[in-house]
């Protein structure tokens, strides 16, 4: 099986080096050296996490190549849900209720350009509040473990 990874631009693999599998187990799990902090916890919490994707989602909603999927869409909502989501997979206590990724996105077929445009998004939200190299390598391999679950949906 390929890696998820794969489907990254170039430059957005050097930030996805660590092979991430969002559903099921890694998305609850705890990282395996308890002295170790928790992504969430060197992300800067739930705070740092809103603080992203507050200028993620300002990102997306300008992006003409993007913001047709939200016309319709309630945004505090899916910010809500969205910073859940990277609350909850990075080891965070939160808990996200959203719907799985594949119906989320169901009837949307998202294209590979389109999923990569959205990882460079995070890759810049991540940037301008100067998250370490290594949390943002963690983070986007978490965002590339979804791509089958998003794209062609």
């Amino acid at each position: 099986m390929r890696s998820p990874l794969l489907f990254l631009p170039r430059q957005l693999r050097s930030f996805a080096s660590i092979g991430a599998v969002l559903i099921a187990i890694p998305l609850f799990a705890v990282p395996s050296n308890a002295a170790e902090k928790s992504l969430y916890e060197r992300l800067g919490g739930v705070a740092a996490i809103t603080a992203v994707v507050d200028d993620f989602s300002t990102r997306q909603l300008a992006d003409g190549r993007l913001n047709k999927y939200y016309k319709t869409t309630n945004k505090p909502e899916w910010k809500k849900h969205l910073t859940n989501l990277i609350c909850k997979a990075s080891g965070g206590p939160c808990a996200y209720n959203g719907r799985a990724m594949n119906r989320a996105h169901a009837r949307m077929y998202i294209s590979d350009d389109q999923f990569n445009w959205t990882a460079g998004h995070l890759v810049a939200s991540l940037t301008k509040f100067k998250v370490p190299k290594k949390e943002q390598d963690e983070l986007v391999a978490i965002v590339a473990s979804l791509k089958e679950q998003i794209v062609g949906q």
